[in-house]
């Protein structure tokens, strides 16, 4: 059997090898697998109150109200008050943020979600479906409230009613003048009074609760 063949092949190749080393072509790159496309536009965030946006409410913007002023609540839109003074708001509110020491607000309307984080302030409102209080010393007048919570101390609030409310504070006051729903005392100290208590958890020493 003739080897003649092959060898030409053989050599035909080494030679196609060599001439490719020396152009130096490079390999073709592999083929890029597909993945989930990344998207590098970040959303912009509005900015929250220093102290805080309400956990229940999610606002598009934030505004920081001027001592002194009347704002028309607009739907989308939260508004912090960081200074003392007199404030008067009016409609709808979706979120109201009070981190004031010593002012003064009132609201004509109802107000989704009143979050009181200073001291010594007056705040009368409507209805409030969440209320949640963490400063001392703050008195407080509003119609029908859905949930409240009151972490403070010292803090006197007079409500029409209340589903529920959750007291972790000490020496604070409550007035209803019908009804609590649900009434929870984590605190000591807190006076509680109301037409009717549907269900009650008290825990905590000295707490005073009618009827």
């Amino acid at each position: 059997m003739s080897r003649t063949a092959p060898r030409a092949a053989g050599l035909a190749g080494l030679g196609l090898l060599v001439l490719t080393a020396c152009t130096g072509t490079p390999a073709a790159p592999p083929t890029p697998s597909i993945g989930t496309l990344v998207s590098t536009a970040r959303a912009t965030a509005s900015a929250g109150p220093a102290t805080g946006t309400p956990d229940a409410s999610k606002p598009a913007t934030w505004v920081s109200l001027a001592a002194g002023s009347t704002t028309q609540c607009e739907a989308g839109t939260g508004y912090a008050i960081h200074g003392a003074g007199d404030y008067w708001l009016t409609g709808d509110c979706d979120a109201v943020s009070l981190s004031a020491d010593g002012s003064d607000v009132e609201s004509a309307g109802p107000i989704a979600v009143l979050t009181v984080q200073g001291d010594n302030n007056d705040v009368d409102a409507r209805a409030v479906a969440a209320l949640k209080v963490s400063g001392d010393g703050n008195d407080l007048e509003t119609d029908d409230v859905t949930n409240g919570s009151v972490s403070g101390q010292d803090n006197d609030l007079s409500l029409t009613s209340a589903n529920a409310l959750l007291v972790n504070g000490d020496h604070n006051s409550f007035e209803v003048e019908t009804r609590i729903g649900l009434l929870t005392i984590n605190g000591n100290d807190n006076e509680v009074e109301a037409q009717s208590i549907e269900k009650r958890d008290v825990v905590g020493d000295g707490n005073r609760i009618t009827p």
